[in-house]
């Protein structure tokens, strides 16, 4: 049986003082590569993009918590870093047992600090 991925875009709502306001939906190109390269390694993938589909928090949460994945990921920068945290704290009240992997320009300059 195929390893299924979830792989989840914060929305930007309630980011940095409404951060969606100012800026544009990102095209996700990290996302859709890390999904095709997981696709070519046969592993199941599925995106969800809360700004794109215009889901607030909780239907983003309700969403991945259906599907059931094995792993979830997700990019990050550091006006998302408190929503992907909440997220994910959340997540695994519902899906104790589910990876979570994130990545994403926060993580990439703060790894120690996004550790703890």
């Amino acid at each position: 049986m195929k390893k299924f991925v979830l792989l989840v875009i914060p929305s930007l709502e309630n980011a940095y003082h409404n951060l969606k306001d100012f800026v544009a939906i990102p095209i996700p190109v990290g996302i859709t590569t890390i999904a095709a390269i997981l696709e070519i390694k046969g592993y199941e993938v599925k995106i969800i993009d809360a700004d794109a589909e215009n889901l607030a928090f909780e239907e983003t949460l309700s969403r991945t918590v259906s599907e059931r994945p094995d792993y979830v990921g997700s990019t990050t920068m550091t006006a998302t870093m408190d929503i992907t945290n909440r997220f994910y704290s959340r997540l695994k009240k519902h899906l104790p047992e589910v990876v979570i992997i994130t990545g994403g320009p926060h993580v990439s300059a703060l790894p120690g600090e996004t550790l703890e």
